[in-house]
């Protein structure tokens, strides 16, 4: 009888460093087996890095007025669809110019307990001389696995500042999870491009089965 050999070696990652990982399901084995998903499971997640929701609302309206637009030459929709390219041109441009460039330190503890919540440190260092606004710190950390319940707001930093900022995650199952590399993001200034920077290596969280006082 033929027997698998086990080795200790962790399984390999399906994505950039910075998503969270996929669940353990047949999706998994299609993504490693099918060599045509991985690609676009990539530019996927590169798709939702850079693009803010708004923005892809307005590129399908942006869509449909230049169809209307190509239509006819005088019709009323091409300035409607002018400006929208402009604005998406601006935001481009001032988002590239004010690109935030951050130092970012995050600290979480190794282990904790399934259905009480655990707190995550960041200190964030401004090494520009501009104030960086609108930033969105580890907005893909939430998963399956784990659930945001407290920091999932826009701060600013000031030029040459530092700012320290905590969130709390509570645990849903127990097991070990991977914990991604963090990121974060910057909407300035119309929220439609958005600005990352990626820090930090990935972690791993051990979570305990809860436990109860038994009298």
């Amino acid at each position: 009888m033929k027997t698998k050999k086990r080795t200790n070696e962790p399984t390999r990652r399906i994505g950039p460093a910075w998503a969270p990982d996929l669940p353990r399901s047949a999706s998994r084995i299609l993504y490693e087996r099918i060599p045509l998903l991985r690609p676009l499971l990539y530019a996927g997640a590169w798709y939702e890095r850079s693009v803010s929701r708004p923005a892809r609302l307005l590129i399908l309206v942006e869509i449909i007025a230049l169809l209307f637009a190509s239509l006819s030459v005088d019709s009323p929709v091409a300035p409607f669809a002018l400006f929208l390219l402009a604005l998406f041109a601006t935001d481009f441009l001032f988002g590239q110019i004010l690109r935030p460039k951050l130092k970012v330190e995050r600290r979480l503890p190794f282990r904790a307990k399934q259905g009480v919540p655990f707190s995550v440190s960041y200190e964030i260092e401004n090494l520009r001389r501009l104030p960086a606004a609108d930033l969105l710190i580890d907005p893909f950390l939430a998963s399956d696995a784990l659930q945001r319940v407290r920091g999932n707001e826009y701060v600013s930093v000031a030029g040459r500042a530092a700012l320290s900022v905590q969130t709390e995650f509570l645990p849903r199952r127990r097991g070990k999870c991977r914990i991604p590399q963090g990121i974060v993001e910057s909407v300035f200034p119309f929220q439609l491009f958005k600005r990352t920077c990626v820090f930090g290596k990935e972690q791993e969280l051990v979570v305990h089965p809860p436990c109860f006082r038994l009298r």
